[in-house]
Formats: structure tokens, sequence, C-alpha cells
């Protein structure tokens, strides 16, 4: 048996699980039981589309407006939706696709986008492969309902019980809950309070610390940061990764408008753990992935862009209690300024974040996936 955890790069949350999935499944069942691969890139050849799905991505993720209205037409519009599908459908794709296949002995397929599940399910029927493909949602709570009702998918893959209930109430066929798959260096963080991780890092311990996320497409705008420095407010930010060329030269025009703000921005790190436990908050403006992450550290978040399937995840952190919403800059600074004034909100937050009953374990995800593969047909 051979598992293919198939991807597409549209922003990491698609792609961190699948390794994270990958690497277990290898280290178990050795270096031939699992192949990690870039669907559109690696199995359909189709570069011109890959390069399209990420620019689309890094171009949504500055107009939210226009991604929520885009995702809820495509997961309500069923016909709509297969329509566009069906131009994978062409023998321009199922050649690459049955070639791939056969070449690379893959029996097995998990998919972590909704979109590519839906294209992949769908080319193994035309192709008659009789492969099972399931679809790992990289929602978390959440799953599309186009998705959900797709007949051509075996399976749905739940990192949580929330997602569960959502596949059920969506009459979903074939549901296997594992445990939230999170990549190792956060799995196997030594998990340190706030003060011992700024300490760590030399960041200035009376500073209200916050890790501002701009995502895997290294997007983001600053009017967070703009009212901060015109308010004199005392918030160290930090900024992780490499950002995108237009970002980094608004960030330049704005620190050299306002030099003293207090930034933090070492690039790419092999220690993001810390930086995230030396936060007092989390300021999430990407996926759902970097939520689990901060939460499994027990850091609270605040969500500031709602994409479509950011509005069930804004209904469970407020319902738990585990961090806040505030979309505008406006909205952002005023929570900031009020989490200073007050730590104990902080302090409750974290408290609701140890009750969550979130799992997150890869190994465990992918022994589950493993087994569930190896009964397929039994």
């Amino acid at each position: 048996m051979k598992i293919g955890y198939f991807y597409i790069k549209a922003g990491n949350g698609h792609y961190i699980p699948a390794k994270a999935m990958y690497e277990k499944t290898v280290e178990a069942h050795g270096a031939d039981s699992a192949v990690l691969v870039d669907f559109y890139r690696e199995v359909v050849k189709d570069n011109d589309n890959a390069e399209w799905t990420q620019k689309m991505w890094s171009e949504l993720m500055l107009r939210p407006g226009r991604e929520k209205f885009e995702s809820w037409l495509y997961d309500h519009n069923f016909l709509w939706c297969k329509s566009i599908h069906k131009h994978f459908l062409s023998r321009k794709y199922k050649k690459p696709f049955r070639e791939y296949i056969t070449e690379t002995g893959i029996d097995r397929i998990v998919v972590t986008n909704c979109v590519a599940a839906c294209i992949v399910a769908s080319l193994v029927r035309v192709c008659k492969l009789g492969i099972p493909v399931y679809y790992y949602c990289s929602d978390l709570i959440y799953c599309y309902d186009f998705a959900a009702r797709d007949k051509d998918i075996t399976g749905f893959i739940a990192p949580s019980a929330e997602c569960v209930c959502d596949l059920e109430k969506k009459h979903a066929s074939n549901i296997v809950r594992i445990p939230i798959p999170i990549q190792n260096q956060i799995k196997n963080a030594c998990v340190l309070d706030t003060l011992e991780a700024k300490r760590r890092l030399g960041i200035d311990e009376e500073k209200f610390c916050l890790l501002y996320q701009l995502g895997g497409e290294g997007k983001g705008r600053f009017g967070l940061l703009e009212l901060c420095a015109r308010n004199s407010l005392n918030v160290n930010f930090i900024i992780l990764g490499r950002l995108s060329e237009d970002t980094q030269s608004a960030l330049d025009e704005f620190t050299s408008e306002y030099p003293n703000i207090s930034i933090t921005a070492p690039g790419f790190v092999s220690n993001v753990q810390d930086y995230v436990m030396a936060s007092d908050i989390v300021m999430s403006q990407s996926g759902l992935n970097s939520i689990a992450e901060s939460l499994f550290l027990g850091v609270p978040v605040l969500l500031s862009l709602l994409f479509y399937v950011g509005l069930p995840m804004e209904a469970f952190i407020k319902e738990h209690g585990i961090g806040f919403v505030a979309v505008s800059a406006q909205e952002q600074y005023e929570c900031i300024r009020k989490l200073m004034a007050d730590r104990s909100i902080l302090q409750d937050c974290r408290r609701n974040i140890s009750k969550l009953e979130f799992e997150y374990d890869a190994g465990k995800a992918a022994e589950a996936i493993f087994d569930e593969m190896s009964g397929y047909g039994s």
C-alpha cells in the first residue's frame, strides 16, 4: 500500500498537514509507504494553473470581502462548481494523472485541499483507477458543502469533534476522526511561559508582545501598527518569515516614518514556537493552521481577517473564550489597548484554551489514516 498525500500551494494550510502526515507515515512504515505530492505541478504538470492559484490566493488575502463572496458562490452553487471541475477532466489532465499514478504505484490518496479533492476524486473515477480518495478537512472545524456532498470522494478525515458534527449535518459518508496533525517542531516544543520565552529571545519583558501573522504569502496591512505608533502604545510587534515585495516596501516606508515603533523581524526562523510563546497574543491574518499551533502552545488568538471559513471559527473563538475577533485596525487597536489595561483577560483565555478538547498528534493522525486505508475494500 502506498498513500499519496496531495496538496496545492495556496497558503501553507494545505501543505503543512500533508507534510506532517506524510513524514509520520514514512517514519512508521518505510520510505515506500507514502509520497508527498504537489498536485498541479507534479501530477498533472500544470505549472500555469499552479502559479495562478498561488497568485489568486495571495490577492484574495488582501480582499477578504471578495474571497467571502467567491467562496460562498463556489460552496453553494453545486452545478457551477461541478462545471468548473470538468475543465480538469480533459485528456490534458487524464493522461498525466494516469501515468503518474501508474509510475509511482500510489493506490490510496489523501488530499488536503477541498477543490483539489473533488478534482482528484473525479479523475480517479473517469480514469477507472478504483483508488480511494479521502479529503482531509484542513479548516479544522468546517467542511465546504460542495466537498461534503461530492459522491466521488470516498471519505472525510476530520481533525476535531466539531468537524465531525459539521460533516454529519451535511450527510457526508465515511468520516474518520483524527488528532490535528501539527508539525513536529510545534508538537515537540518545550512549553515556556510568556516571560521565560521573552527572556530566551531577548525581548523586553515589560512590553506587550503581539505576533503579527502575515500568512504564507507574506501579505498584510499595517493599520494597527500605525495606530499604535501614533498613540504611543507600548507594543512590541513580532513579524516572522519573508514578506512579499510590496509588503516589505510598505513596512520599510512605515518604519522610516515611525522609527520609535518596536518591531522584531528575524525573517525565517527554525524556532517559531519560541516566538509564539513569547507573545501575549497571536494575531492571525491567514489560515486556521496557525490558529491551531497557537492554541496548542496555549496562546490566545486575535482573528483579524474573516475569510469564508473564518466565519465558523469566529463563532468557535467567541463560544469558548479563547481569543478575540477584530477586523478593522481601529477595532484591533481598541482590543489590544483593553488587554494591556487588564492582563487578567488573557489569563482567562489561557485557562479556556486548556479546556479545549482538541488533540494534537501527527503520528496518531497518520496511523489512523493508514489503518483506514489498509482496511479499504476488505
